[in-house]
């Protein structure tokens, strides 16, 4: 099992996040640490990526690098701004791949695990294939992952309008209560 994180761009980690990555450490210590940057990921694998980068918008680089990254090795994803309270691993608990809500009709996107291969990942990243990125003057005009996400998750029976734990082929998608029990995103909002 590993803990993945991207960070592209080459810049410093600030104290915030590196306090993050250290909460990752203290509650599971024997867990690998990867993060997903420009030296192990192909910036070129689609026109989305290859626009998002040549923008400068990490965050939605990583929002395919994410998902490249736990369909391939498998883990379990953060975000740089997630502080953990909790063995993560405890929500692997009968099912190969889990999330959660952050919002009503929103899955977390800050926070997800997956065994490698796994088909709703697999869905999601095929989803970017035939995408293009444009920079947008305000974040709000963007469409998100937890867009993108959510669509995908209700095409594989997630109920969107149940703000419950929920458990689908492929995916367990728990409740926000269940989630905040394990964790906090800080929500730093650095891709805006």
């Amino acid at each position: 099992m590993r803990l993945i994180y991207c960070w592209f761009g080459g810049n410093s980690k600030s104290d915030i996040i590196k306090n993050c990555i250290e909460s990752w450490k203290r509650c599971m210590p024997d867990v690998e640490i990867m993060e997903i940057n420009e030296s192990n990921f192909d910036i070129h694998m689609n026109k989305y990526v290859e626009e998002a980068y040549a923008s400068k918008k990490w965050a939605f680089v990583s929002d395919v690098a994410r998902l490249w990254a736990l369909y391939n090795y498998g883990g379990i994803y953060l975000d740089t701004d997630v502080m953990v309270y909790r063995d993560l691993r405890e929500l692997f608990n009968g099912c190969v791949a889990f999330t959660g809500f952050e919002q009503p009709f929103y899955p977390v996107c800050a926070v997800m695990g997956s065994e490698a291969g796994n088909e709703i990942i697999k869905q999601m990243l095929d989803w970017y294939d035939d995408k293009t990125f444009e920079p947008k003057e305000h974040w709000w005009e963007y469409q998100t992952n937890t867009m993108i996400m959510s669509d995908i998750l209700a095409l594989n029976g997630v109920d969107r309008n149940k703000f419950e734990t929920q458990q689908v082929p492929n995916m367990k998608i728990y409740d926000k209560k269940t989630m905040d029990e394990y964790q906090k995103h800080l929500m730093l909002g650095s891709w805006g």
